[in-house]
């Protein structure tokens, strides 16, 4: 590490972090602690971890550098809050937290910490990502007994976006080569999976519960694909699915605009109207 941070470097950022644990610590003291940081638990904390991350995702997509160095440093808040709260609880601390994460990225980067590597060629993005698959596998197959499963810890997983779930699963699948090859299959299977929904929307010959349940899981079936079609394209289904809400957004907000230019209320318009509206506004647009 001193080959790329000197050693005066090193010295602040130890002495910060030590003060930055040590307030932390501070804040959760029995006596003399914050009364709110006191009365916070994993459980508690768990709904501010998820909000300060799409903050920084926020700041990140307005590409607003100031501010994602502030909501970094409030991500960077709930890790130390967590450790300090399971080192309380004799489960962990922040130690073993730093440790954990080191000995992880050196075990996931033999091509630039093994020494036998230093002098070889750089690998392909093809070598990286074989030997990526070879080092998830032979680490589920550390943390996961037989009947545990591959997908065991997704399963499981109650708070992730859905969106995101479906990525690690269709990541996770295709470790073990259970995936399609090219974006374009995904696309082919994405058409069929809405012509079920469009079978299933059309279907008369059954009760209200039977159709609800059965559009259910064909829109689930849409939804899951096109997460793997997103995956397949290097884009983040989340990010499209924000990207989507904000464009949505935008484009209202100048239709509202324009109606009030015509001295009308948006509640006003008929449907009709409404649609020229939006068509101008998406025309408008598409020429810029």
């Amino acid at each position: 590490m001193s080959k790329y941070i000197s050693h005066e470097q090193q010295q602040i950022i130890k002495k910060e972090f030590i003060n930055l644990h040590q307030t932390v610590s501070m804040l959760r003291d029995p006596v003399r602690g914050c009364p709110w940081d006191l009365k916070q638990n994993h459980s508690s904390l768990s709904s501010y971890l998820i909000e300060e991350a799409y903050e920084t995702i926020e700041a990140i997509e307005s590409n607003d550098t100031k501010n994602l160095k502030d909501e970094l440093g409030d991500v960077l808040l709930q890790v130390l809050l967590h450790a300090q709260i399971a080192s309380e609880n004799k489960e962990f601390d922040i130690r073993d937290v730093i440790e954990g994460l080191q000995k992880k990225l050196i075990r996931r980067h033999p091509h630039v910490f093994k020494k036998e590597n230093f002098e070889t060629k750089r690998p392909s993005e093809k070598d990286l990502k074989t030997n990526w698959e070879k080092i998830k596998k032979q680490e589920d197959q550390n943390t996961n007994s037989k009947s545990d499963g591959l997908l065991y810890k997704l399963e499981k997983n109650k708070h992730s976006p859905s969106t995101v779930i479906a990525e690690s699963i269709g990541r996770k699948v295709s470790s073990v080569d259970f995936d399609w090859d090219t974006e374009k299959e995904v696309f082919f299977k994405l058409k069929s999976e809405l012509e079920e929904l469009e079978d299933a929307l059309n279907k008369e010959d059954s009760s209200k519960e039977v159709k609800y349940k059965s559009i259910l899981s064909e829109i689930g079936d849409v939804y899951f694909t096109l997460a793997q079609l997103c995956r397949h394209l290097n884009i983040s289904a989340e990010a499209a699915g924000v990207f989507g809400n904000k464009k949505f957004c935008k484009r209202f907000k100048e239709l509202e605009k324009r109606a009030k230019e015509n001295k009308t209320q948006i509640n006003e318009l008929d449907k009709r109207s409404l649609e020229k509206l939006w068509s101008e506004v998406k025309k408008e647009e598409e020429c810029i």
